[in-house]
């Protein structure tokens, strides 16, 4: 449960047959789910980033896949 002083949500996880003998992966996977959900419903409140910035998207469309991504890498756009 969390917050601990005015719980917002509880999570359940268990497993039959840990595969490595421990549950380490099991806290691992909880720690990830816990940790993108409270970020989700702002559990403990907004962090300020200071790296966003508003910026304008191109239009896109009817262009080539490799323009594209040229013009996405170019800009220091992630492209996968």
């Amino acid at each position: 449960m969390w917050p601990k002083d005015d719980p917002e949500l509880i999570v359940y996880v268990s497993t039959k047959k840990p595969t490595n003998g421990s549950s380490k992966s099991l806290y691992t996977s909880f720690k990830e789910v816990a940790e993108n959900v409270s970020n989700y419903l702002n559990i403990f409140g907004e962090k300020e980033d200071e790296d966003i910035a508003n910026f304008e998207v191109a239009n896109y469309l009817n262009k080539d896949k490799e323009e594209i991504v040229k013009l996405l890498d170019k800009n220091k756009f992630l492209v996968s």
